[in-house]
């Protein structure tokens, strides 16, 4: 076990589970798709078996799901519930982030895996996540501009929120999230109404940095993930 590990299980509400997904999915909405075993054509078996998993987690027990290269600046209390947020400025809403209660959440969750398992494609990153959920969306809202998604503030019971809450900084800036020449700039770009900051993972899990660097990335880490920073040597 690693000492950031360590550093997380000190907090009294982490908790590391194992789960087996073909008994996890039994008597729910995915039990059919995943004992077909559609998943394993996938091109990217671990992406899109996520954006099942992530689902079926909230069907089950309702609350929030954020990707794990969130870092989170505030309480998500604030944001209400049955929410996603706007991603970036090519009008898709984002499943890195997202919030179901337990009781009209249940139906709205059961909407979006209908849609995600019966227009699968394995051979499509996106497809069966983000844009799986803008295309329910559109029907919930009744309108193809995420724009307009947020200012009905009330799809049937869902609602978009603004990507300055979530995603302040947009993926084409990845790059500037590990360079010490933009800290006070990406800083300036982080409302103070942020809840959560992308590192986007996806873009940037082969660039190294250093605790000892004063980049966006370890300056947001020390100040919100302070215990599992102080366990890092150096290299991240």
């Amino acid at each position: 076990m690693t000492k950031q590990l360590h550093a997380l299980l000190s907090y009294p509400n982490v908790n590391v589970l194992m789960l087996k997904l073909h008994e996890f999915v039994f008597d729910t909405p995915a039990e059919e798709f995943i004992i077909s075993n559609q998943l394993y054509k996938s091109l990217f078996p671990v992406e899109h078996t996520s954006d099942v998993f992530r689902l079926l987690l909230l069907w089950k027990y309702g609350g929030t799901y954020l990707d794990s290269d969130m870092i989170v600046r505030r309480q998500v209390d604030n944001l209400g519930t049955n929410f996603a947020c706007l991603d970036g400025e090519e009008g898709i809403v984002a499943n890195a982030f997202l919030n179901f209660d337990l009781i009209d959440g249940n139906r709205l969750v059961e909407i979006f895996m209908h849609d995600q398992m019966e227009n699968y494609i394995p051979s499509e990153w996106g497809h069966n996540g983000p844009k799986s959920l803008t295309r329910v969306l559109s029907q919930l809202c009744q309108t193809n501009s995420t724009n307009e998604m947020i200012s009905r503030q009330n799809c049937d019971g869902f609602h978009v929120i603004p990507r300055k809450f979530c995603f302040p900084i947009m993926a084409n800036h990845y790059e500037k999230i590990f360079n010490e020449t933009f800290t006070k700039t990406l800083l300036q770009k982080i409302s103070s109404n942020s809840v959560t900051i992308h590192m986007w993972n996806g873009l940037t899990k082969n660039i190294k940095t250093r605790a000892s660097e004063r980049n966006l990335y370890t300056t947001l880490a020390k100040n919100y993930c302070p215990r599992v920073f102080v366990t890092i040597d150096d290299e991240f």
